[in-house]
């Protein structure tokens, strides 16, 4: 993978990276710009790879290399929970749902549905667009994540 993608998509998910651009009582906008020397493809297959990516604090398992990203509509961009081994006790493999695709452009766009890390439990809706252009410079990529409480309290 190249250097340069990989610190803009650990960036994406570093505390602090991103810009809110619009922020209601009930909803928010958080926006993340970068360009890196890098072709549209180097940049889509990276973004589709979360797990050579994503960091292992950012993740339910503590271990970024269970995450998968299946880039189709409906796919999942989910993480495995592994069994634990420990005497005495039955344990089986879980899983987590991060986010569904709802849009899978390659080299263009991928969009995706849901509430990332403690946000899974709260009654959000949650829309995650990673737009990718090329550039004189190399690939323009734009986090765009977009968050609302969707529960019906006045």
């Amino acid at each position: 993978m190249n250097a340069a993608i990989a610190v803009a998509f650990v960036s994406f998910n570093a505390p602090a990276a991103a810009e809110l651009t619009r922020v209601t009582d009930n909803s928010f906008v958080s926006r993340h710009e970068v360009v890196v020397a890098a072709d549209p493809k180097e940049v889509w297959l990276t973004l589709i790879t979360p797990a050579d990516w994503w960091r292992a604090e950012h993740t339910w398992s503590g271990d970024a290399a269970n995450l998968t990203l299946t880039p189709q509509a409906g796919g999942c961009f989910c993480e495995t929970i592994p069994e634990v081994d420990e005497p005495g006790r039955v344990t089986l493999q879980g899983s987590v749902e991060h986010m569904r695709v709802v849009q899978a452009y390659p080299e263009q766009a991928l969009r995706m549905q849901g509430a990332l890390g403690p946000l899974q439990s709260e009654p959000v809706t949650g829309v995650l667009t990673v737009a990718i252009s090329k550039v004189d410079q190399g690939t323009r990529i734009v986090w765009e994540y977009m968050l609302k409480d969707s529960s019906q309290e006045p």
